[in-house]
């Protein structure tokens, strides 16, 4: 049972969200050749505060 654990900094839209969840299923799905029940896939949101690129927060950048 492949599992895919996804972060994305919070505050994308539903939508765009499954969306993502559906296309990352399906890429699993064809290229592990699993039927897609069992495909289990975590999407975590992660606040910009916790998120860093090369020491500085996402939140901090955006100032």
């Amino acid at each position: 049972m492949p599992i895919a654990f996804l972060h994305i900094l919070k505050g994308r839209k539903e939508g765009t969200k499954k969306q993502l969840i559906k296309e990352v299923n399906e890429a699993i799905v064809r290229n592990l050749n699993v039927d897609s029940e069992k495909v289990r896939i975590i999407l975590q949101e992660v606040e910009k505060e916790n998120w860093a690129v090369a020491g500085l927060t996402k939140a901090d950048s955006e100032n």
